[in-house]
């Protein structure tokens, strides 16, 4: 049903209309960022119900939808902090 969704509301054919078509699907409804957005059970729920979330929520979203739409995509995350040893 998510790649039926996605299919549906993303048609860009390039990486570049996709990203801006999900960067403007963002905008539109009016997704916000929270450092607490609760539990976030699946791609539905995020994209579709609560529509808020953390930085790794939003990189998953265009990660899945790029993947659905046949482009390679990977999501790394993480950060580098410290002393090297």
């Amino acid at each position: 049903e998510d790649k039926k969704w996605i299919q549906e509301n993303f048609r860009g054919q390039t990486v570049q209309e996709v990203i801006t078509e999900v960067k403007d699907y963002f905008r539109l409804n009016k997704f916000s960022y929270s450092y607490s957005p609760g539990r976030i059970r699946n791609f539905r729920q995020f994209m579709r119900e609560d529509r808020i979330g953390l930085c790794s929520h939003y990189a998953s979203a265009l990660g899945l939808i790029l993947r659905v739409k046949g482009f390679p995509a990977r999501l790394v995350s993480g950060f580098l902090g410290g002393n090297y040893n």
